[in-house]
């Protein structure tokens, strides 16, 4: 994950990124966090025509605004 961001904390090194190695349902761990958040942001894949399971119960369970990207 480190190295994932790497760039783009170069980049943009006033935006905070915490990084957490978490074991479940990533949506469960998704909305815990999002309760404080001004913004959550999930991936979903490129290649598909609907949101992923994650997406999905991002987008309609959590209280801040929501920025779907679709990545490869």
């Amino acid at each position: 994950m480190s190295g994932a961001v790497r760039a783009w904390r170069g980049k943009y090194p006033e935006v905070p990124v915490v990084e957490r190695l978490l074991y479940g349902q990533p949506s469960h761990h998704l909305l815990k966090a999002s309760t404080d958040a001004s913004l959550t942001v999930v991936g979903r894949r490129v290649d598909l025509t609907r949101l992923g399971g994650t997406a999905h119960s991002v987008v309609h369970h959590v209280t801040s605004p929501v920025a779907v990207v679709p990545h490869s």
